[in-house]
């Protein structure tokens, strides 16, 4: 789950207080970044910093360093090897990235450290909403351009990341085709019949409610989150008795694995808690890769075609 991500970035920024007076009045008081705004077309150009600040683009990059696992997946799939310097060190775990096996080898691997990302003399920089705006105060200071990705919630929100990031490289049409054969997909999800399902992300004690990429996927698949429909927001602790009460009709748990594990609910643990619920009860509890439930790029959408599979084969 990305939630691991989230934890260790909050707790960066908490510990980097030593940076704040490096930073724009207005960040250091949000302690939290945007998304860029890249303009379409030719260079050079003026793009507008996560800091909010204008930078200057004068050229296709040469040098990429990816500071965020859902760059790392755009990124992989717009520009030649060759022109990806650094990426995250999550781009190799399996059970976290749908593109491990193409993990790029001779690409560094960063954790957001401004002093490592400036050795490996980039050309720009890609950072998300939780990168520590400290770090990307240093690195616009030291002239190098930061392309940030903002918050990516929904479907929307990844597209237009892809479309922001294909400007910022000099790859518009390879992002144009990224993004269109996306949005095929998505509608074929769309189009499928299902019974409408009540739907519970279970992560071990975790679950991820409204305003996530996971709940858009129940929802484009014909499902009712209920998390979000209980109001909780966001990737969020759940105790047993807790679920148990939100009545799930289908679990989905992800799993370290790349295949969708059917009709499995022995991946609650052996609680006799779980018994009360009907979704256990009927062996509607389904595994569904990390990779794809829990990415968020365009990739994300293999977790969306998961999703739907399931929702539309669930057994009352």
């Amino acid at each position: 789950m990305r939630l691991l991500i989230l934890v260790l970035a909050v707790s960066a920024v908490l510990a980097a207080t030593a940076w704040s007076a490096a930073l724009p009045p207005v960040a250091a008081a949000m302690r939290a970044t945007t998304g860029s705004a890249v303009p379409s077309g030719p260079f050079p150009k003026t793009a507008r910093s996560p800091l909010g600040t204008p930078e200057t683009l004068r050229a296709p990059a040469e040098r990429i360093v990816s500071i965020a696992l859902s760059e790392d997946e755009i990124l992989i799939d717009l520009v030649a090897p060759q022109r990806i310097v650094g990426v995250t060190t999550f781009i190799d775990d399996r059970g976290m990235s749908p593109v491990s096996d193409r993990a790029l080898p001779s690409a560094a691997r960063v954790t957001g450290e401004p002093e490592a990302i400036l050795a490996l003399r980039p050309d720009i920089v890609f950072a998300s909403a939780y990168t520590r705006p400290e770090a990307l105060s240093l690195l616009v200071g030291a002239g190098i351009p930061v392309v940030g990705i903002g918050s990516l919630a929904t479907f929307d929100d990844v597209l237009r990341a892809v479309t922001t990031t294909g400007d910022a490289v000099g790859e518009p049409e390879r992002a144009k085709a990224i993004v269109a054969a996306a949005k095929v997909r998505i509608a074929a999800v769309t189009s499928r019949p299902c019974g409408h399902p009540r739907v519970l992300v279970w992560d071990g004690g975790f679950t991820d409610g409204g305003g996530t990429l996971e709940d858009e996927m129940i929802v484009l698949s014909g499902g009712v989150n209920v998390a979000a429909k209980a109001g909780i927001v966001g990737a969020s602790s759940l105790t047993e008795e807790a679920a148990i009460a939100l009545d799930p009709d289908v679990i989905l748990v992800p799993m370290e694995t790349r295949v969708v594990r059917k009709h499995a609910p022995e991946l609650l643990g052996g609680a006799p808690i779980w018994r009360a619920v009907r979704a256990a009860a009927r062996g509607n509890v389904f595994g569904v890769p990390r990779a794809w439930i829990g990415s968020v790029s365009h990739h994300a959408v293999r977790g969306l075609e998961a999703v739907a599979e399931i929702v539309e084969s669930w057994e009352p």
